[in-house]
């Protein structure tokens, strides 16, 4: 880290980073750079509005859990139903496996069926 920390403090006034994790780990964590160098500039859709599945569960059960979607054979029915089930306890945040999954199928259904 002595590269990065040298860099940050002689050879730039910004540090970019896509996320409030990396920023702790990157300036908290390690030491790099003052708090004020960094910018957090989140890459791609912000996924946070459908951290709340509880909401949705209906429908994510409707979609991924459908006779359709399991018989398609391109992901194991069991780790599917998992993702769910986990998600939607709160044991685990699968957030964005269940993004994908649901995409997949949202596509699926509109330009293959």
């Amino acid at each position: 880290m002595f590269i990065e920390k040298t860099l940050a403090s002689l050879a730039t006034d910004k540090i970019v980073v896509i996320s409030r994790q990396q920023f702790q780990e990157i300036h908290e964590k390690f030491g790099v750079g003052c708090a004020r160098q960094f910018n957090i500039i989140p890459l791609g859709v912000d996924l946070e509005p459908f951290s709340d599945w509880k909401s949705r569960q209906s429908i994510l059960r409707e979609v991924l859990l459908s006779d359709k979607r399991l018989s398609r054979g391109l992901i194991k029915p069991e780790a599917v139903k998992n993702f769910v089930e986990q998600h939607t306890t709160g044991k685990q945040d699968f957030t964005n496996q269940l993004w994908t999954l649901l995409m997949l199928e949202l596509w699926f259904q509109r330009f293959i069926d």
